[in-house]
């Protein structure tokens, strides 16, 4: 009885899911239009300080309990299996529903808030049959932020402990913000903010050596640098130095991109001194010299001058 209630209960939240959807494709204003509408309140900002505080994710390093569980591992498989079905049904009548209307200004943005609210919804099925433990494995193997953790760390020294924290740490900036959507200034900002954030509390977890197996972000750029800093006997801390210019002129120039009151020549005119700034702070750091040999092995993530 008790794997029966959990089945009606996962039925349950399947159908409210599917209702809350597929109720908010059209609006009524276009209900004969054949447009594609959704009114789903604009996802909740997440500052990088609150990132790991959202419900989706445990915090980096919080030891995870396993909740009490009454089902067998084959009535959670067989759950799991049956939850992943119903939703990809769904994903795929949106994926139908989206093609046959792609012609409506915004409907991108509103079709990446609709896969968003699916995923959320999943997430808290699968939640309701698994303890927090076998979601997080199962993500683990199966979400995004698992297969990078996987790809750049799984052939290196990182302990289980720290493969998890990475994880968690990823997971949260994935599921805070969806970068198969293209976002406005103002969330890319917010966005560029959390990532160099969660970049940071990944090295704190890894270290300095690992960090440079974490090929996502700024991971390969650092092994670049401290590679350079090595071959021309500068001090190690030339690496991060470098680094965090690469962060700041990011940071910035994201920035500059969210203020909506700039004029389009006051802009690129800003972007012009926002280079030559960042460039002077680099040519400080390694010298004239070096820094044309830089420029070219390094700085790629720096416009060139008049470019």
């Amino acid at each position: 009885m008790k794997e029966k209630s959990v089945r009606i209960g996962c039925a349950v939240a399947l159908a409210g899911a599917l209702f809350v959807i597929l109720a908010g494709l059209r609006s009524p204003s276009s209900a004969g239009s054949g447009t594609l509408r959704v009114s789903i309140d604009p996802p909740e900002r997440v500052s990088e300080h609150a990132l790991l505080d959202r419900p989706e994710a445990p915090a980096a390093g919080q030891p995870i309990a396993p909740a009490p569980s009454v089902l067998s591992a084959e009535a959670k498989a067989a759950l799991v299996a049956r939850i992943n079905r119903d939703y990809d049904a769904i994903r795929l009548a949106l994926l139908a529903e989206n093609a046959a209307h792609r012609e409506a200004a915004g409907d991108a943005h509103a079709f990446g808030r609709q896969l968003d609210l699916l995923e959320r919804e999943r997430r808290k099925d699968l939640a309701a049959v698994l303890t927090s433990r076998e979601l997080e494995d199962l993500e683990l193997r199966e979400s995004p932020a698992g297969h990078l953790v996987t790809h750049f760390l799984g052939g290196t020294n990182a302990s289980e402990e720290q493969r998890r924290a990475v994880f968690r740490l990823q997971r949260a900036f994935e599921l805070a913000f969806d970068g198969s959507r293209p976002p406005s200034p103002e969330l890319a900002l917010e966005r560029e903010q959390a990532r160099q954030w969660m970049q940071e509390q990944i090295r704190a977890v890894l270290g300095d050596d690992l960090f440079g197996s974490w090929g996502v972000g700024s991971g390969e750029l650092y092994t670049a640098a401290r590679v350079f800093a090595a071959r021309h006997s500068l001090p190690a801390q030339v690496a991060n130095e470098l680094r965090h210019a690469h962060y700041d002129y990011r940071l910035k120039a994201a920035a500059l991109r969210a203020t909506a009151s700039l004029p389009a020549n006051q802009l690129a005119a800003a972007k012009s001194v926002l280079t030559k700034q960042s460039e002077a702070r680099v040519k400080t750091l390694l010298g004239p010299v070096l820094y044309q040999t830089a420029r070219a092995e390094l700085l790629n993530w720096l416009p060139r001058e008049g470019g």
